[in-house]
């Protein structure tokens, strides 16, 4: 903010200031009884001819004339950047009531994402229990990931039905909800290896979804709906 001093154009009214008790407003502290005199002090015209004072007496009241002006100017300065820091307090506090109703609505959902979370781990232990009954092998080789995905050593299982992610693991897709492996599992709704026949075979066809030529079974993982 600029600052420029004002010219001392303003017509002084002396017999005014002349009948006014100084020394009481001093001892009262009446400082509204002072700025009845803001003008006079300020831009007032003291070199006008009415003062029988020396030129060293008028440059001291010039000298004070503009101490006045550049407090006042101060004064105002310091104002406008208190308003706009209270403003600007008000606007933060505002938004720190914001940010509040939003963490708590965050902290909500996340509870209950951890409560989905711990629910489908169950199921995931459940399927791996089944699956270890199933391909103990297979089951061993089997982890999550720190995005939560199952992923398993491609070494281990070269005919496992799974995409390779960016850093080359093998990884069985969520969305999929299908693990292919290529094993010597009857395709049957028991898994006892001295009851297979040829009619057993039959009548499953229409649980895989291709006939078990090579031993072919998807162990399917629906996981069920929220």
């Amino acid at each position: 903010m600029g600052f420029a001093f004002e010219r001392f154009e303003a017509p002084v009214n002396w017999p005014r200031v002349a009948s006014t008790n100084v020394t009481h407003l001093e001892r009262t502290h009446n400082h509204r009884r002072v700025l009845d005199f803001l003008a006079d002090v300020t831009v007032g015209d003291v070199d006008d001819g009415f003062l029988d004072a020396s030129k060293a007496q008028l440059k001291a009241l010039r000298y004070l004339q503009l101490s006045v002006q550049y407090l006042l100017h101060s004064q105002h300065a310091l104002k406008s950047q208190n308003d706009a820091f209270e403003t600007g307090l008000r606007r933060l506090a505002k938004r720190e009531a914001a940010e509040k109703k939003r963490c708590t609505k965050r902290r909500s959902q996340l509870a209950v994402l951890r409560d989905e979370s711990d629910r489908l781990s169950d199921i995931l232990s459940t399927y791996h229990t089944t699956l270890e009954a199933i391909d103990p092998d297979l089951a061993a080789s089997l982890a999550q990931d720190h995005d939560g995905r199952v992923v398993v050593h491609p070494a281990d299982h070269p005919d496992l039905a799974a995409s390779r992610d960016r850093d080359g693991r093998v990884v069985v897709h969520p969305a999929d909800h299908l693990v292919t492996v290529r094993r010597n599992i009857p395709a049957r709704s028991t898994f006892d290896d001295d009851s297979t026949s040829d009619d057993d075979d039959d009548d499953d066809d229409d649980d895989v979804d291709s006939p078990p030529k090579h031993g072919m079974r998807r162990l399917r993982l629906d996981r069920p709906q929220p």
